[in-house]
C-alpha cells in the first residue's frame, strides 16, 4: 500500500470514528460542577484580607505565585540528592535485615 493511500484511509477512518463518537456521546448529560471548585469561587468572592486559599492547586502568596511549603522543599532536595539507581537484585540491604528480623521466630 502506498503512503498516500494509507494516509487517506487513516483520515477517512478517523473522521468516521469522530462522527460516530459524537453521535454516541451526544445524549450524555454534563456532570454537575465539582463542589471543590465552589471553594475557590467562594475564596474569590471573600473580601477578608486574612483569607488563605487552600482549595484546588498550589498554595499561593499575595502576588498569586505558588507558595512551596518548607517540608516540600526539603523533600525535593532529598529526592534530587538520591542516585536514582536500581536496587540490587536481592533488594536493599537495610530491607533484607528488616525482613530477616520480621520473619524469624
Amino acid at each position: 500500500m502506498m503512503a498516500t493511500q494509507f494516509v487517506g484511509r487513516t483520515l477517512r477512518t478517523s473522521t468516521a470514528l469522530r462522527n460516530t463518537s459524537r453521535g454516541l456521546w451526544g445524549g450524555v448529560q454534563m456532570a454537575p460542577p465539582d463542589p471543590i471548585l465552589g471553594i475557590t469561587e467562594a475564596f474569590k468572592l471573600d473580601s477578608n484580607s486574612d483569607k488563605v486559599n487552600l482549595g484546588v492547586g498550589a498554595y499561593r502568596d499575595e502576588a498569586g505565585q505558588p507558595f512551596v511549603l518548607k517540608c516540600v522543599q526539603v523533600a525535593e532536595r532529598r529526592i534530587l540528592s538520591t542516585n536514582h539507581e536500581y536496587a540490587p537484585i536481592g533488594g536493599e540491604s537495610a530491607f533484607q535485615v528488616v525482613k530477616q528480623l520480621s520473619l524469624s521466630s
